[in-house]
């Protein structure tokens, strides 16, 4: 193979189609059970079950809602700083010692949408033993993760519940955050 590279230029075997861009579309359920699928662009490159700043969401439940299922699929913990009808606000249960990561969401009066506005820090938190429940696993967040459970049968055991976060998230929840859970899914899907 004289003249010849023996590695094979890589970038030249991809079109321009599939180049990745920063753009990429959202899906969120928040836990009333609606869904919205919403184009967004964000401000660096989005990685599966990450927050970036400029991610959009249709509501501000949706945007709390991924808000919790990034910290409950990651293992951090978040508090609430501020919740007002167009901002919110939180900070990592650990700030006082010294995790700096702080997130601000606010709604757009252009875009009409909720937007991730601004993201401080990362977290420096991590720990190496997980609890055994999860701050903000709950029990709205609870229900909109065992919907399709509770849709498919819903007198489904809310030990069975509680066994599917437990495989799915290694969280244990309380059998009152599982029926309170349950509950909110039931009253949505059939009624009060």
């Amino acid at each position: 193979m004289a003249g010849q590279s023996q590695y094979p230029d890589i970038l030249s075997d991809f079109s321009e189609d599939e180049l990745v861009t920063n753009q990429y579309t959202m899906h969120t359920t928040d836990h009333t059970g609606s869904s919205s699928h919403t184009l967004v662009e964000a401000s660096n490159p989005m990685t599966e079950n990450s927050l970036c700043i400029g991610m959009s969401f249709d509501t501000k439940e949706s945007t709390v809602s991924y808000i919790k299922q990034y910290h409950i699929d990651n293992g951090y913990r978040f508090m609430v700083v501020e919740s007002k009808s167009e901002k919110f606000i939180c900070r990592c249960v650990d700030h006082k010692k010294g995790c700096p990561w702080c997130l601000r969401a606010a709604y757009s009066k252009r875009s009409l949408n909720w937007e991730i506005r601004k993201i401080d820090g990362i977290h420096t938190c991590l720990s190496t033993m997980q609890p055994a429940d999860h701050v903000n696993l709950d029990s709205n967040q609870i229900g909109s993760i065992v919907m399709n459970s509770v849709k498919e049968n819903p007198s489904i055991p809310i030990k069975s519940l509680i066994a599917e976060i437990k495989n799915r998230f290694r969280y244990s929840v309380s059998y009152d955050k599982a029926w309170k859970g349950k509950q909110k899914t039931l009253a949505k899907e059939f009624g009060d």
